[in-house]
This record gives C-alpha cells, sequence and structure tokens, in this order.
C-alpha cells in the first residue's frame, strides 16, 4: 500500500540526505553509466552543466521532480503501511508508475487550485512541467533542479498553479500523537528547591506551552510560569505547587 505519509517520510529523508537532481532518474545511483545514458536520452538537458557538476555526486541515489515520487513508488523497501524501511536503498524500475509531472496532473481526478489546498500531507503541488510533495503547514519538499537538488520551499514563494491527489496514492489522516503525561513526584515544591521533582515539573509546564529550562532548579522564571499556570486555572496558593497544581497538571 501506498500512502501519503510514507511518501512524505520518503520526502523528507531524501531532502535530508541532500538527494542531487538529475533530469529523467527516479531513485538511481548516480555513475558513470547512469550519466552517459541519461546524457544521450536527454542530451539538453545535460550539457547545460559540466560533466564535472555530475561526477562529483557519483555514488549517490538521484531523482528529478517526478522521479522523487517515482523513487518512493519503484522503492523496493516499502513495508505493508507504506513507509519505505531503506531510503537510500535505490528504486526498481516499474513502467507503471513511469509517467511525467503533466501525465500526472491529467490522471488525477481530484485537484483544485493552488489557493485551495487543504491541509493534507502527501499531496502534489504542480505548475506545468514541475512537481512537488506537500509536506504541511504551507511547505513543499521538491527536487528543484541540478543547481538546487532537494530542497524544501513555502507554497507561496513558488509558482504552483494546481494541487492534486496522486491516483495510486491512498490518502490518510495522520495519527494523534499519543499524549505525554507529567507524573508528581513530591507532593510540594516552591522557590528555591532543587532536583528530579522539579524537573518533573518544568516538564509539566512545558507540556502546557511554557519554555522552561529543565535544569532542576525552582527559580524565577520557573516560579513565574508555576504563578501564571494557577492564575489561568484559578488556583489557590498561588506559587506553590501543591496537590490542586498537580492535578490540574495531569488533567491539562
Amino acid at each position: 500500500m501506498f500512502t501519503n505519509l510514507g511518501l512524505v517520510k520518503y520526502a523528507e529523508a531524501m531532502l535530508n540526505y541532500m538527494s542531487p537532481y538529475w533530469y529523467g532518474t527516479w531513485g538511481n545511483v548516480a555513475s558513470e553509466e547512469l550519466y552517459q545514458e541519461k546524457r544521450r536520452q536527454y542530451k539538453e538537458q545535460y550539457e547545460k552543466w559540466s560533466k564535472e557538476s555530475f561526477v562529483e555526486q557519483y555514488g549517490r541515489k538521484v531523482h528529478d521532480c517526478i522521479g522523487l515520487i517515482k523513487g518512493y513508488l519503484m522503492n523496493p523497501t516499502i513495508d505493508a503501511e507504506g513507509y519505505v524501511k531503506e531510503p537510500t536503498t535505490p528504486s526498481k524500475y516499474n513502467s507503471k508508475y513511469d509517467i511525467s509531472a503533466d501525465m500526472l496532473e491529467a490522471k488525477a481526478t481530484v485537484k483544485g487550485d493552488i489557493s485551495s489546498i487543504p491541509e493534507i500531507k502527501g499531496l502534489i503541488v504542480w505548475k506545468k512541467g514541475h512537481v512537488g510533495i506537500y509536506v504541511g503547514n504551507g511547505w513543499v519538499i521538491e527536487e528543484r533542479g541540478h543547481t538546487y537538488g532537494t530542497v524544501k520551499t513555502r507554497v507561496s514563494d513558488r509558482p504552483w498553479t494546481k494541487w492534486l491527489k496522486h491516483p495510486d496514492i491512498q490518502y490518510l489522516e495522520e495519527p494523534e500523537k499519543k499524549k505525554r503525561y507529567c507524573k508528581p513526584i513530591a507532593e510540594v515544591l516552591e522557590k528555591g528547591d532543587q532536583g528530579l521533582a522539579v524537573k518533573v515539573l518544568q516538564s509539566c509546564l512545558n507540556l502546557q506551552g511554557y519554555k522552561l529550562t529543565v535544569d532542576g532548579h525552582f527559580g524565577n522564571k520557573t516560579l513565574e510560569a508555576v504563578s501564571d499556570f494557577q492564575k489561568k486555572n484559578k488556583i489557590k496558593n498561588v506559587g506553590v505547587v501543591g496537590v490542586a497544581t498537580w492535578n490540574k497538571l495531569l488533567k491539562g
């Protein structure tokens, strides 16, 4: 099964790997043989840059823009949940998924104007001749070109015109993150206290949106956070952490 979440994870892995852009590739390993093959196929594309710019990338996994999506669909290490276990493993050619960016746009049945893009990870963003992968919060991962390689860009900073769902990919909702709980290990804490119990308190407060350094010292910043939390939750004895504060932290 191919999923939008698996596609995003693959794209993120290739971003971290800094996968180079080679026109006409889909997760191949760069080599002299591949360079000569692609140069014969796409002479104009490959003569735009010096051979040295390709040679220095030999041994690395390479894609073009649509090839980043093909690299996911053709990867031999994909598991039953749609995740690629070994992203740097070379992808294996499958003619079923060998389509161009514009063919993909034409094939897609669910699509819309880029101005209406929904907040769904793994959507494909498209402009004529080029695609990227929407990874959420206004960001796209794309193989931008030989000069750039794999990059992360803002949707609003690039000339995308449409979004679409890839017809071979199942779109799932992202699973909710497991809620983290804090567990009190001291009944009462106040300014000046130190140790593990204070670290637990600071971690619990950070789960509520505070940005404390978890250092185990109940100083002024921790006191300010405690007092603010207690006032917002109408807890008495402001500044002293007791049962009522712990209970509210646990429920939060």
